[in-house]
Parts: C-alpha cells; structure tokens; sequence
C-alpha cells in the first residue's frame, strides 16, 4: 500500500488534511514554490489537530524532492503546459511513485503528448463535476501500459474515448454530465479555431467521423 501523499503546489493542502483525517494514508508531503500558502496549510493543519504525518516544505516542482516508491504523487490547479514542465524538469523522479495523479485546468493535450514522451501511462482519465465545474483527472500507474497516442487521443483523451466507445466506466455520480459538458467544452474549441487552423479542422472532422460511430448526447448548443 502507498505510504505518503506528496501534494505539489499544494495552497490550502485540502486534500492531504483529509487524506490524513479519513486515514487513507499515514503521511503527506505538500510543497509550494512560495512560503505564504505553506504557512496557510500549516495553520490549516493546526486548526484541523493535525500534527502527525504532516510536512510541508517549500519546493520548486519536483526539485529537492525525494521521491519514494511507495508515493502517490498530486499535482493539480494548474494549466496543462505548467504540469508538463514540471513533469519535464523532474523527469528523474518520475521513476520512484506507485501514481501519478495530475488535474490540468487547461491545455490537457500538451500534457498527454509529454507523458507520451516521458513513458508515463495514462492509466484512467476520470471526469468529476463540482460545483458545476468539470475537472479532469489523469491516473498514471508505474508499470502500466504505455499508448501510442495520435493527435485525435491527444486532444480528447485516449481513456475518455476508450469508455465511449465501450459505454463504460461512466458510473461515478455525474460522470456522463461531466463527459457531455467536457466534449462540449472541447469542441467549441476547435469550431472556434478551424476557420484558421488546419490542425484544428482535422480534428474536428475526425470527430464528426467518430461521433457517427459512437452518437453521443451532449447539449449541441453549448457548442455554438
């Protein structure tokens, strides 16, 4: 079983104190590159009780961290291109956590192209909506298989149109609305960008072919 969080950029630490009150895990790590949001974490942590198992130091990215083999590592609340470069940057870390688990606001594509290029597996991409906002979760496991993406599995997501086509591993409570409001989201994106990016018109024609394969449900107008 893993043995410690290790929660980068970490802000108000939310996750690992409640990774630690529900004893999930014995221990977590949380770093950020500044002092003032491990300071509101510590304080955090105090008005929470919580003294064993916590540490928070101050890290940029993956430098000076000491990766264990038995760590989950969580980087979340940033854009996709930010979370490639610290991926990229910390490469030689990358080999020691059991999981990957990564949370991009923007840009996943440029992520899923550097794990490609870092041989890290994309194990699942899981879709939560809260509070009326979808957020995208990409689960990397060490020793899973590694996928030859083209730009297609790139922008959508190899995981995500694995469980289209299946019609499966949509259960979690408002997964199917979060995967209709994400395509959505995706491709209003390309129609914006394909009068004048080939690229993107590619794309979205190769959507149109796989749409007519695998029809899906999602609200036509929120693509306008």
């Amino acid at each position: 079983p893993a043995g410690r969080l290790v929660d980068l950029g970490s802000d108000h630490a939310t996750v690992p104190i409640e990774i630690l009150k529900k004893k999930i895990l014995p221990q977590v790590l949380v770093t950020d590159i500044r002092e003032g949001p491990l300071s509101a974490a510590r304080k955090r942590a105090a008005r929470e009780n919580i003294s064993e198992g916590f540490q928070a130091v101050r890290a940029d990215g993956l430098t000076g961290i000491s990766l264990l083999r038995e760590d989950i590592l969580l980087i979340s609340g940033m854009g996709g291109e930010t979370l490639a470069g610290i991926l990229e940057r910390g490469r030689a870390e990358l080999v020691h956590p059991s999981r990957i688990i990564l949370s991009p606001q923007t840009r996943e594509e440029v992520l899923r192209a550097a794990m490609q290029a870092l041989e890290l597996p994309i194990s699942d991409e899981i879709l939560l909506l809260d509070r009326d906002e979808v957020y995208l979760i990409l689960v990397s496991d060490k020793g899973g298989p590694l996928l030859q993406m083209s730009p297609f599995d790139l922008y959508f997501g190899p995981r995500i149109l694995e469980k289209i086509k299946g019609d499966r591993g949509l259960d979690r409570p408002g997964e199917r609305e979060a995967l209709d409001r994400y395509l959505a989201k995706r491709i209003r994106r390309l129609l914006k960008q394909s009068a004048h990016d080939p690229d993107s018109n590619d794309l979205l024609l190769q959507w149109k072919r796989f749409e007519k394969r695998f029809p899906l449900p999602y609200n036509e107008e929120d693509q306008g």
